[in-house]
């Protein structure tokens, strides 16, 4: 449910050149990744100027490298997004080693 608010939230935030939009998901065995091939579906439906979705797996830690990659990696012009287990923003907030964001500034 909370991807789904994410996606619809995030439908507005688009600008209206957008071509490929991304999702990056944690796993491929986990229901997000699912959601998020059946909504990447219709998505190109409602963005405008919108040509492909994809979706990018980012295995690893528990969504920790997923949620790494998207803070420090991903392009920040609102066409990639994602979603990770509800833990990981927790490790920014106490400081773990492994998490290279600030869960603020996300």
């Amino acid at each position: 449910m909370r991807l789904v608010i994410l996606l619809i939230t995030l439908l507005f935030m688009v600008p209206a050149q957008a071509e490929t939009l991304t999702i990056i998901v944690q796993s491929m065995n986990s229901q997000p990744y699912h959601n998020a091939k059946l909504l990447g579906k219709y998505m190109v439906k409602y963005y405008t100027g919108a040509k492909d979705v994809t979706v990018k797996v980012v295995p690893g830690a528990n969504g920790l490298n997923a949620a790494n990659y998207l803070y420090n990696v991903a392009p920040k012009d609102g066409l990639t997004f994602g979603t990770f287990t509800r833990v990981v923003p927790l490790l920014g907030i106490i400081g773990d080693k492994n998490a290279n964001y600030e869960t603020e500034k996300f």
